[in-house]
C-alpha cells in the first residue's frame, strides 16, 4: 500500500491435509502461531475454499473481515483472525503456482484491512471511497466482458473483484488501509 506503513504478517504457513478444504474460515483462521507477533496478521495457504461465491468460480480467498478484527496475531482461538489464500485454485495444469496468487493475498489482505470491491458483479454497487473508479457494466466472474465495457482504471485496481494481477490502489483505499489498527 506504499512505502509507508508497514503490516507485519504473523505466520504465513501452509497447513496441514486436514484443512486442505476448509468451509469454515472461522475455524481455520483460530490457528494463529504463538511464535508470530502480537501485530501481525495471519495469512493461510490451504488447497482449496469451498462453499464461496455460489458461481460456478473458484473460490480465490477469503478474509476473516472486513474490516477485520484488530486481534494479536500470536492469539490462537480468535476465530476470523487472518485471511486464506487457496493455492489450489492457482494451480497450472502443470501443478505450478501461477505468479497471480501474491495478488490475491494482497486483495485478501485489503479486504481485512477495510476495503471493498471497487465494483461488485452485476455493475450496480460500488465501494464508497470518492476516488475509486466504478464500472457500471453489468460483467459476471465468468465472462471478460468488463474488459471491452470498463475504464481500465477500475480493473487494474488491487480490489476490482475478478482476479486478473491488478494492483494499483488509489490515495483513499491507502488511507482506509493505513487506518486500521494492525498497520503501523
Amino acid at each position: 500500500f506504499g512505502s509507508e506503513p508497514t503490516l507485519k504478517m504473523g505466520i504465513v504457513g501452509i497447513l496441514p491435509a486436514g484443512f486442505a478444504e476448509v468451509s469454515d474460515i472461522g475455524r481455520l483462521t483460530a490457528n494463529a502461531s504463538p511464535e508470530a507477533e502480537a501485530q501481525s496478521l495471519n495469512l493461510f495457504l490451504i488447497e482449496s475454499i469451498s462453499g464461496g461465491s455460489g458461481l460456478d468460480v473458484s473460490t480465490l480467498g477469503r478474509t476473516g473481515g472486513r474490516p477485520g478484527a484488530a486481534l494479536p496475531g500470536n492469539d490462537s482461538g480468535n476465530f476470523y483472525n487472518g485471511v486464506a489464500v487457496a493455492a489450489g485454485s492457482h494451480r497450472s495444469g502443470s501443478g505450478a503456482i501461477h505468479p497471480i496468487m501474491s495478488d490475491t493475498a494482497a486483495h485478501e489482505v485489503g479486504h481485512y484491512l477495510g476495503l471493498f470491491h471497487t465494483s461488485e458483479v452485476g455493475g450496480k454497487y460500488h465501494d464508497p471511497l470518492a476516488d475509486t473508479p466504478e464500472c457500471t457494466t453489468d460483467f459476471t466472474y465468468d465472462s471478460d466482458t468488463w474488459i471491452d465495457d470498463c475504464d481500465e482504471r477500475t480493473y487494474q485496481n488491487l480490489m476490482w473483484p475478478v482476479s486478473n494481477g491488478a494492483s494499483d490502489v488509489t490515495d483513499d483505499q491507502r488511507w482506509v488501509a493505513s487506518s486500521h489498527p494492525l498497520v503501523k
